[in-house]
């Protein structure tokens, strides 16, 4: 009873790691990114709307216009000031001031802070944003998007993609762009259980999708609108072999095992 108990264990173990379960090659697509293009954020989206405007974050490349009235009206001042890549202006006869990451009210009160420490005359001035930065993420070496970036909005993609990181958020986007723009799926990816995890009224909340139909199979029915602070996990396929050697040696470790078993059965 016990050799035919140890027999079968021995072959159930042989079975189990020398055939591995159904799609264990289909995942071995390329890891070139789904042909997904995106459409382009407006300047407009940000100038037109008011919360849109306020909650604006300063960063790089960001125009702006300042206008100054110096004293009893008499003398007016308009500049225009581009961000440059250290967060700063160079505002003449004062120096640097640095505007990144802060909204426009609040860099008009630090600006205006800065310049009094210069200046003693009394003087009223108001910031406007000319021209918001544009962020080009590229999808391939020829295709790219410009859409307009907010520094307090992340998302972040982790797992089994090809550039695993924290992306700037866009409204409006999906799962299936976010992988996109973390180069896509690796060769090892399981598509088939991607989870976002996303807080929802201070609790954590975990979403599983099948990521697979969504990108190879023109499936877009569970292709989620993806928020700020989500969090996208691609898990490892355990049973992916990269090459034929690989898949080769593990049936060749398990024979030698269930031998190994064997023999000492029958002892």
């Amino acid at each position: 009873m016990n050799n035919k108990l140890m027999r079968l264990i021995s072959f159930s173990l042989i079975v189990t790691m020398s055939f591995p379960p159904a799609g264990l090659f289909a995942q071995q697509r390329s890891s070139q990114s789904p042909s997904y293009y995106m459409q382009n954020d407006t300047v407009d989206s940000i100038l037109s709307s008011e919360k849109a405007y306020s909650d604006y974050f300063l960063g790089m490349g960001d125009v702006i216009d300042v206008h100054m009235l110096v004293g009893d009206n008499s003398l007016v001042l308009d500049y225009t000031f581009e961000i440059a890549s250290n967060g700063t202006i160079f505002f003449p006869n004062v120096g640097q001031i640095k505007l990144s990451g802060l909204k426009i009210k609040e860099a008009q009160g630090y600006m205006s802070r800065e310049i009094r420490k210069k200046f003693s005359e009394p003087f009223e001035m108001t910031i406007v944003l000319k021209q918001p930065r544009l962020t080009r993420v590229y999808l391939s070496q020829d295709e790219y998007i410009q859409s307009l970036a907010n520094l307090e909005k992340f998302v972040y993609v982790y797992g089994e993609v090809s550039r695993p990181g924290r992306y700037t958020y866009f409204a409006g986007r999906k799962l299936s762009d976010y992988i996109n723009l973390a180069g896509g799926p690796a060769a090892a990816a399981n598509l088939s259980y991607v989870s976002v995890t996303r807080n929802e009224n201070g609790q954590s909340k975990n979403y599983h999708i099948n990521a697979d139909k969504i990108l190879f199979k023109a499936d877009g029915s569970e292709d989620m609108l993806i928020k700020d602070g989500d969090v996208i996990s691609v898990p490892k396929n355990w049973f992916y072999f990269s090459d034929f050697a690989s898949f080769a040696n593990l049936v060749l470790l398990s024979l030698t095992f269930y031998a190994t078993v064997s023999n000492y059965v029958r002892r």
